[in-house]
């Protein structure tokens, strides 16, 4: 008998449970028909994958990653970071790896297995990742993690598998997390941090948590911050920056006083990813116009 693999039926677009096979037929050959009113039918991977850079084909083995989360969300994985040892941290608002009730943050080793040592079971959804050296920093919407509270911040030490004393308390989400200069800049939803006001974005320090004076003062949710050359690039939903300075969607700001440069993209809408170098920022939204030119959702402006 032929070896058995796991698809799912889906409608072109991406899996859904609506599509139906209708008839299956075995040929003299031994191959096998469907027919049904379905578009596609792919494999059942669960929220996330890797594959390869060179052809795009999936990399196995690997875990799935799936779940509805609280009951209310669907399953899905919303960030990924490398261990420096093949092996990736995921988070976001899963809650099975394959049948093992894990979570919302978890660690795949470099042979596509569970770390089972590591399951700091967030409370929450978790949106953002960023690993320096061995911490791990966590944002979401959580405020608990690996039994101790944190409103929607945490470091972990990844050689203990521990929550640290690292706490800046944020009041509402996290969505985005950048380093840069031994400081931890975020972006989100939050108006205070630890208390003190920062509307959108902040910074902290690495290592103590202590708030940083930077203060560009975000009129709307900031889902994405990239750190090149000694910018912070940001983008999200704001139309302002500093209070009265317009800057729709996106921006670029100094990483030490936060106030934004005279680059000025102009998205038409939200922009939700941002990669710079040296000559482009890569950004990637609902936007269809930026810098003045017609780009349907994905565009690279120049950095000058």
């Amino acid at each position: 008998m032929a070896e058995a693999e796991f698809w799912e039926v889906g409608n072109g677009a991406g899996a859904s449970h609506s599509r139906s096979i209708e008839d299956i037929e075995i040929g003299p050959d031994g191959t096998i028909w469907l027919g049904g009113s379905f578009n596609a039918i792919v494999p059942n991977t669960g929220s996330g994958i890797p594959i390869s850079i060179s052809d795009g084909s999936m990399i196995e083995p690997f875990v799935q990653i799936n779940g509805i989360d609280s009951g209310t969300t669907e399953g899905f994985v919303r960030d990924v970071v490398p261990d420096g040892l093949g092996g990736w941290y995921i988070g976001g608002a899963f809650q099975y790896i394959d049948s093992t009730s894990h979570g919302r943050l978890a660690h795949i080793l470099s042979d596509g297995t569970l770390d089972s040592d590591f399951n700091p079971s967030p409370d929450g959804i978790v949106y953002a990742l960023y690993l320096s050296g061995t911490t791990l920093y966590v944002g979401g919407e959580f405020t608990n993690i690996g039994g101790e509270v944190r409103n929607r911040l945490a470091a972990i030490n990844t050689t203990t598998n521990t929550v640290t004393a690292w706490n800046p308390n944020a009041d509402n989400a996290i969505y985005t997390i950048a380093e840069g200069g031994g400081d931890i800049y975020i972006g989100g939803d939050f108006t205070t941090i630890g208390g003190t006001t920062r509307n959108r974005l902040a910074a902290v320090d690495g290592v103590t948590g202590a708030l940083e004076a930077w203060d560009p003062n975000a009129s709307a949710r900031v889902n994405v911050i990239d750190i090149d050359g000694g910018v912070v690039y940001v983008g999200g939903q704001f139309t302002t920056i500093n209070g009265a300075t317009t800057r729709n969607r996106i921006a670029a700001l100094d990483p030490t006083v936060g106030t934004a440069s005279i680059w000025n993209p102009n998205a038409s809408a939200e922009v939700f990813t941002l990669d710079a170098d040296s000559a482009n920022v890569y950004a990637g939204g609902t936007f269809t116009t930026i810098g003045g030119s017609s780009r349907n959702r994905i565009a690279a402006p120049n950095t000058t």
